[in-house]
């Protein structure tokens, strides 16, 4: 059967298209926050409470967790600051599985301290690995 030259042409750019679909570049997955938002200490992961509770004055915190490239959301983290000292506590719910609170350094800034947790996370956690922080 023969074809239109209008629809050669048009199958013609439709394979120019699928064949620049085919060569899209490859990103490495990596983890993203939300904006860190404050958090009730009632709401907090019971051994994240636990773990803080001989600190007088900590700040809560929670943000979601994402799978980069495609915005996937894949977990929790949440931090309690105890400035005086300068160090948090951290604690990762990732995948269904939560992890053990983590004491860490506080980075210079919120979103700093938040990296620190994240950027442990591996992209291949589904082992049970603790991050380490």
């Amino acid at each position: 059967m023969m074809k239109s030259r209008a629809l050669r042409e048009h199958l013609d750019r439709m394979r120019e298209i699928l064949h620049g679909l085919l060569d899209y570049p490859y990103f490495e997955p990596f983890y993203y926050w939300s904006p860190a938002s404050d958090m009730p200490p009632d709401q907090a992961e019971p051994e994240l409470i636990s773990a803080v509770a001989d600190r007088s004055e900590v700040q809560f915190h929670s943000v979601g967790i994402y799978l980069a490239p495609d915005s996937i959301p894949v977990g929790t983290l949440e931090i309690a600051i105890d400035d005086e000292a300068g160090e948090v506590c951290g604690i990762v719910s990732i995948r269904g599985m939560t992890r053990a609170p983590t004491w860490t350094k506080a980075g210079a800034s919120l979103d700093e301290t938040i990296k620190t947790f994240v950027n442990a996370i591996s992209i291949d956690d589904e082992d049970g690995a603790e991050p380490s922080a």
